[in-house]
């Protein structure tokens, strides 16, 4: 299952304008719209976001009420919706470990060729790199900078793709930021991400991570959580992000030398004004 947020007001100065954007319409801040299958439990959605407006679309059972026309590419063959309504824009995931090596040169040798049909006449870039997940936030005015023809040939792709979902998902997974706007390598520090992104400004990130971070684990809750199995396993204790830091310890004074021994001797007989 995916989840994209649609958010109406700008997270940042965007670079796409049209007249459109200045639209008398009143549209609401926030919308879900939920890449999902049939085995999937999207019941937590409503049950702790009740007042957001949610989109459910069941990508295998073509007779829910939101669904896609084909089911391929993973998560990628919800977000070209017939409508055209959601390309992500924002990333919400902040992960920084590195893709497996044989999965990375798996999907390099066919992300080219992709690329040139995705793109016709955009030179195919040196390097592409952006957080993984596929879990993204959008805004209006960063939609309209693409115009519906070009949207529906994303979906024309990949529906007609001889790729396998893994391989087509991946190609758009590492597309949809440069679709959107973004250079082809865009990958900001998770420190930053976590502050513009969450408001999370004074974390402390060393090469593992951040602390009062979740670490994405892929796994089975452990049974009667959350009632059960916090701080366990490596799963995050209850309230992990209001837990305070350890304070770091006092730097060590320094060592005086023989000059500033003197230094501060002659300061101390110093007479006052």
């Amino acid at each position: 299952m995916t989840l994209w947020v649609l958010r109406y007001a700008p997270f940042a100065p965007h670079i796409f304008t049209t007249p459109r954007a200045a639209s008398t319409l009143i549209y609401p801040r926030v919308e879900l719209v939920v890449a999902a299958v049939k085995a999937d439990n999207t019941s937590w959605i409503q049950e702790h976001f009740p007042s957001y407006p949610t989109h459910i679309y069941v990508a295998d059972d073509p007779t829910a009420p939101l669904t896609v026309k084909k089911n391929i590419g993973h998560e990628n063959g919800v977000t070209p919706l017939q409508n055209l309504q959601i390309p992500p824009d924002l990333n919400a995931n902040v992960k920084w470990d590195d893709p497996e090596a044989d999965q990375r040169a798996k999907t390099e040798a066919v992300y080219a060729v992709a690329f040139g049909e995705l793109f016709p006449g955009t030179p195919v870039p040196e390097a592409v790199g952006v957080h993984c997940g596929a879990q993204f936030a959008v805004t209006r005015d960063r939609i309209l900078g693409r115009t519906v023809d070009e949207y529906r040939s994303y979906r024309d792709w990949l529906w007609a793709t001889e790729l396998t979902d893994e391989f087509s998902g991946r190609v758009m997974e590492y597309s949809w930021h440069q679709i959107l706007g973004q250079p082809p390598v865009d990958c900001p520090h998770a420190g930053d991400c976590f502050c513009e992104k969450f408001g999370m400004c004074d974390l402390r990130c060393e090469d593992y991570g951040c602390e009062k971070t979740y670490f994405f684990h892929f796994g089975e809750l452990p049974e009667n959580w959350p009632e059960e199995g916090p701080g366990t396993d490596g799963w995050p204790l209850r309230n992990w992000t209001e837990i305070e830091p350890e304070p770091e310890p006092e730097p060590e004074p320094e060592p005086k030398t023989e000059i500033s021994s003197e230094l501060e001797a002659e300061s101390n007989l110093a007479p006052e004004p």
